[in-house]
């Protein structure tokens, strides 16, 4: 991680919708997975993340208290098995 980085720490304080917003097109995939879990990232910017070109964060997504029923569905037609299989599961559960 770079100095410019925050911590998983750091990002999990953060209650202010526009600096999640801001982090979630952070360069750093890790940022952006930590910031997909975070419970105050806004909607549109989880919608965002579950389009993500890694699909760790794509999975963070699934990992955060407020995805919503439709976006869950939705990522049950990833482009990568394991986070389409993981949003299946999800999806059964709600």
């Amino acid at each position: 991680m770079s100095s410019d980085t925050p911590s998983e720490h750091e990002i999990n304080k953060i209650t202010d919708g526009d600096e999640l917003a801001r982090l979630s097109k952070h360069e750093d995939i890790w940022v952006r997975a930590v910031v997909a879990v975070n419970p105050n990232t806004p909607t549109a910017v989880l919608e965002e993340l579950s389009r993500d070109g890694h699909s760790s964060v794509r999975i963070s997504v699934l990992d955060n208290p407020n995805a919503s029923e439709g976006l869950v569905q939705r990522m049950t037609r990833d482009r990568d098995p394991v986070v389409a299989r993981a949003a299946q599961d999800d999806f059964n559960k709600m």
